[in-house]
C-alpha cells in the first residue's frame, strides 16, 4: 500500500542536499550529514522515527494487526506534521517545502483509503 510506504519515503530527507552550509560568501546545499552537528542530531531523530512508523505501517498489515496499523498511520501523519514544523523553525527552505510535499501527498493518500473503507 502506498500510503504505508510514505513514511519510509522521508528517508529521502536525510541523503538529498537540502540543508544549506555557508562557506564565505556563498551559499551551498549538503545533506545533513555534513549539517550543523547538534541540529542535525535532531533533524535525524525525528527522520529515523518517521521511517521506523513507515516500516511498522508496512509490517503490521502484513502480520493482520488492523488496530496497530491505524495507530501507526496517525502517528506517522504526527510526526510529518512535528516534522514540517521543525524544519520550519530550522528555517531551512528546500527542506520543509520537500517534507511539506510528501505530508500532503500521506494525508491525501489517507483521506483515500478512509473513503475506500467506507464504501
Amino acid at each position: 500500500d502506498l500510503l504505508r510506504l510514505m513514511s519510509s519515503l522521508q528517508v529521502l530527507l536525510i541523503f538529498l542536499p537540502l540543508y544549506p552550509s555557508a562557506a564565505g560568501d556563498t551559499v551551498y546545499a549538503v545533506s545533513i550529514f555534513h549539517y550543523e552537528e547538534g541540529v542535525r542530531t535532531v533533524y535525524l531523530a525525528l527522520f529515523v522515527l518517521l521511517f521506523l512508523a513507515g516500516v511498522l505501517g508496512v509490517i503490521f498489515p502484513w502480520l493482520k494487526i488492523h488496530k496497530g496499523s491505524r495507530i501507526i498511520s496517525a502517528v506517522s501523519l504526527i510526526l510529518g506534521i512535528g516534522t514540517v514544523l521543525v524544519l520550519a523553525l530550522g528555517r531551512v527552505p528546500y527542506a520543509v517545502v520537500t517534507a511539506f510535499l510528501l505530508l500532503l501527498l500521506k494525508a491525501f493518500l489517507l483521506c483515500r483509503c478512509i473513503k475506500a473503507e467506507g464504501r
